[in-house]
Order: structure tokens, then sequence, then C-alpha cells
């Protein structure tokens, strides 16, 4: 399966996860006395068909709109009728900045509306295998802010909180997974603590002389301490599987032909001659090759290029 892309398998999962979650949300939207002012559907891709979907189940009065990079390429792409585009974009020049409003000016129904950043990025995921990031200092997260908030745009810090990619939840681009941390370098870090971008957004809020709720008190960071050793112990034996999870098939079948959405695999077969050539073209992961239960050979993705690990 090809996921964020038009087609009716990749749709039906998506039909069958809103249906558990659109419910939930409803009753938490500024219509009915909630707290949810608004609902991004899915950025750049098959926005028609869950715009449409997402308002069969709350109502032709909740206000949905859509997220895109602040330039026209982007835009002309993502943007769809009946909702508000807004853009995207971390702390960058004034002259980038207006740039991108402008973009997004040229989108809206004649020209007004609000002007909104809907993730203003104060750090970025990292990939497994990146050596370097390239993270914006406190500094310029608030000179854009500021510039941001002169022109009357209204701004959402994503993230604000760092967050966890529980067990293999972590997701990944193009080029290669995401890491377990979802920290992003955000002003609240994974664990809860407050950083130096926190505090200066916070002594930047505070200043704003037409600022209605000021910036209660910091409060501490979390105590740490150390849980010691923690002792491992094996669960199960991949070459010692119950008969009644196994599949047999003429060819190797993906995760979502097995209905394994995630985790590992294990492949086997017999080979009762040598001098055969064992050939994966998409790989999109990490693979591992055994002959007679002895580790050979690994293969694994790191920023778009396949790495061989052999045997010491």
């Amino acid at each position: 399966m090809r996921p964020h892309i038009f087609s009716c398998s990749f749709l039906n999962a998506v039909k069958k996860w809103f249906s558990v979650l659109l419910p939930v949300i409803k009753p938490l939207m500024r219509e009915n006395g909630g707290p949810v002012l608004m609902l991004q559907i899915e950025n750049e891709v098959y926005t028609k068909w869950l715009r449409d979907f997402v308002r069969s189940y709350l109502g032709n009065n909740i206000v949905i709109y859509t997220t895109d990079g602040g330039s026209k390429s982007y835009l002309k792409c993502g943007v769809v009728p009946d909702t508000l585009p807004t853009v995207d974009f971390g702390p960058t020049s004034d002259e980038n900045v207006k740039a991108a409003f402008e973009a997004q000016r040229k989108y809206l129904p004649n020209g007004h509306g609000p002007l909104v950043n809907s993730e203003f990025y104060p750090g970025w995921f990292v990939l497994w295998g990146q050596k370097s990031a390239r993270i914006p200092s406190a500094e310029a997260i608030v000179n854009s802010a500021k510039y941001m908030y002169g022109l009357g745009a209204s701004i959402n810090f994503y993230m604000i909180h760092g967050g966890t990619n529980f067990g293999f939840w972590n997701g990944a681009t193009v080029k290669a997974p995401v890491i377990t941390s979802y920290d992003y370098f955000a002003p609240i870090s994974e664990d809860g603590d407050i950083n130096e971008k926190y505090l200066a957004i916070r002594t930047w809020i505070k200043s704003i002389p037409d600022w209605t709720n000021k910036p209660l008190d910091v409060p501490e960071n979390n105590p740490k301490t150390s849980y010691g050793d923690v002792e491992m112990f094996p669960l199960q034996n991949l070459f010692n599987s119950p008969d009644d999870i196994c599949e047999t098939s003429q060819d190797p079948k993906s995760f979502e032909q097995l209905g394994q959405p995630f985790g590992f695999v294990s492949y086997s077969k017999r080979i009762d001659e040598c001098g055969k050539t064992l050939g994966i073209k998409q790989l999109k992961d990490f693979g591992y090759v055994l002959i007679n239960t002895n580790y050979t050979v690994g293969r694994h993705i790191t920023l778009g290029v396949l790495y061989s690990i052999k045997k010491s």
C-alpha cells in the first residue's frame, strides 16, 4: 500500500479510523461549546474527499483548513474550495515571511481572510543515521514570530511540545525512518522540560502590551533519576513460530498482504543447491539474511542509501 494517495485501499483505512475518531471530536468543536476552533484535513493530498467525509460527520458549519508550503507551487495543489488555506514555514527572513503570506492571500476568498502560519517550526525531526541537523535558535524563532504578529497573522507552533514515537509508530520520509524520539527540539522537550526557546517565547509574549492573558510563572523542570539496570529476556524465536501464523506462497508477500502493520516478518526458503543470488529490490527499512539460522548479512536504509552490515 502506498500511503497518502487517492487509492481505495488507503482511503478505506482512513475511513475506518476517522469513523471512530470524528464522533469523539464532534462534541469538542467550538460550535458545540468545546475548545476546538477548527480542523485541519491532511495536507497536500486527497483533500477534497477528506473535506466531504469530515463534514459528513461534523456538519457544514465547522472551519476546515489546509496546510501547504508558503509558495504558489505548494498552494496551487493543496488548496481546496470551501476550506481555509494556511501556510507553514519556520524561522526565516522578514522578506520570506511576507512572501509566504502574500502567496496565501492569493488563495483566500477575494484575497480577504486571516493570515495563518499553522505550522511554525521551532525545530525539526531527526532521521535514523542523520549526523547533524540545522535547528533554529531561540532568537531566530522570536524574531520571525514578532514579525508575523506585527502583520496580524495567527501563529501555531509545531511542535510546541516534543513527543515520542512509541514502538514501531515512528513514521518515515522518502529518505529514511524517523527516530523513535519526536522531541523536535521543541520549546517544551519530550520529557516535559522547558528550555531557552520556551523562555524566549514567554518573555516576548509577556512584553506585548495588549496581550490579555499574561504568561504564568515558569514551572520547575521535572526531577530526573536513574532506573538502574533493565533485565532483558527473550519472548519469541522467529524460527520456532507456531504453524497457525505462518503462510506459504510462491513469492514473498508484503507486510500489507500479510495484514502486518509493523514489526518483523520472517521469510524462509529451503535451498537445495548453491550458486543462487538473493536480490531485494524494494527494501524499505531493515532486512537481515540468515543461512541455517546463522546471521550472514544485513541491509538497512539510511538517508536514501542502502548500506550493508556484514557479520564480523
